[in-house]
């Protein structure tokens, strides 16, 4: 008798608890991943141009001081904790260690 009730009641539950526990909206809290930053690169030619190394594989590159960062495609470049960007005289070139 009681069976019944229950089993109408689990799916409204479980739904609410499935749509309560998702975030109001989505916040970027920066670079990383979740992965450990290293090796912080400032282009002596543009202070804006900046480079950072991530244990998670990844290369993140910023063109405005750091307001907004992309990172290379795995296919182009995989980076570690010791990847080191190294600049050139040439501001165009670069060589990444």
């Amino acid at each position: 008798m009681l069976r019944t009730p229950s089993l109408l009641l689990c799916p409204f539950l479980c739904a609410f608890t499935l749509l309560s526990a998702q975030p109001a909206q989505f916040e970027n809290r920066g670079i990383g991943g979740g992965g450990a930053l290293f090796s912080p690169a400032i282009s002596p030619h543009d202070p804006d141009r900046l480079f950072m190394a991530c244990d998670m594989t990844e290369l993140f590159h910023s063109e405005n001081g750091g307001e907004t960062w992309s990172f290379f495609s795995s296919n182009e470049l995989t980076a570690f904790q010791n990847s080191r960007v190294q600049f050139t005289g040439d501001p165009n070139g670069l060589y990444v260690l």
